[in-house]
């Protein structure tokens, strides 16, 4: 079965809304752009009654980087991932991926156009992957990366086509 995952899939009114901006930020991009103006001026606005964070699981010197809230990725028997958990003061979240490791590979290739995947390339891919199931569940609206490759396909990546 073919499963259709629209990453793009952003609320139209969502600057109109009254509730808090989700954003997912890629930790590793940042602790690379952390002395540049743009990144600053988001890491401004953690504590913000508009902005909400979420932040990959990556370690970080920075110190505005590490109060930002981070997911814990579950694995099963296989090494496959399982779920993202969230844990706040008040609650816990979890997500399912709904995919299995293989799958993340396989768009991987298609997006690096290779056949072997470095880790850190496929750790990219998963981000995005991770990035749909939060927004499945609204801990994120809007996923800030500086990876290259996403940024140059863009709209390209909007759909991922899955095989089940």
């Amino acid at each position: 079965m073919l499963k259709k995952i629209n990453l793009l899939g952003l609320d139209r009114d969502i600057l109109k809304r009254k509730k808090k901006l989700k954003i997912f930020l890629d930790t590793k991009c940042f602790n690379h752009v952390l002395n540049k103006l743009t990144a600053e001026k988001i890491l401004n606005y953690i504590n913000s009654e508009y902005f909400e964070f979420i932040r990959s699981p990556v370690e970080t010197n920075n110190n505005e980087l590490k109060s930002i809230l981070t997911y814990f990725e579950k694995y099963d028997f296989k090494k496959d991932l399982f779920s993202v958990d969230i844990f706040r003061e008040e609650s816990h979240t979890r997500t399912g991926l709904g995919c299995k490791m293989n799958d993340i590979e396989r768009v991987g290739k298609i997006i690096y156009k290779k056949n072997i995947l470095s880790k850190e390339e496929i750790e990219a891919v998963k981000l995005v992957f991770i990035q749909v199931a939060l927004m499945r569940i609204k801990v994120s609206d809007i996923f800030i990366t500086q990876d290259k490759i996403f940024l140059k396909k863009g709209y390209g990546l909007n759909h991922i086509f899955l095989v089940r």
